[in-house]
């Protein structure tokens, strides 16, 4: 017997990780609620909340110079 963490989400079960089923396959499922959510979760959660924080160089305006460098590497030149 196998099993998987699933989030119910629109009256079905989306698994978390990768199943290896053929489509259209009959399983038994057997639900166990999970207080918390599994780690995976949390760490990508986590990666999405610092993400969101800005990041302060210093510079006010750090795409000033931007269309000028897409130019360059669009044509295949190299900056020095």
């Amino acid at each position: 017997m196998t099993s998987l963490n699933a989030i119910y989400k629109n009256g079905t079960f989306q698994p978390t990780e990768p199943v290896e089923l053929p489509d259209g396959s009959h399983v038994r499922i057997v639900i166990e609620r999970m207080e918390s959510q599994p780690a995976q979760a949390q760490a990508v959660d986590e990666i999405r909340r610092i993400m969101s924080l800005r990041f302060r160089s210093g510079e006010p305006d750090v795409a000033e110079r931007h269309n000028e460098h897409q130019r360059c590497a669009m044509k295949g030149w190299r900056l020095a």
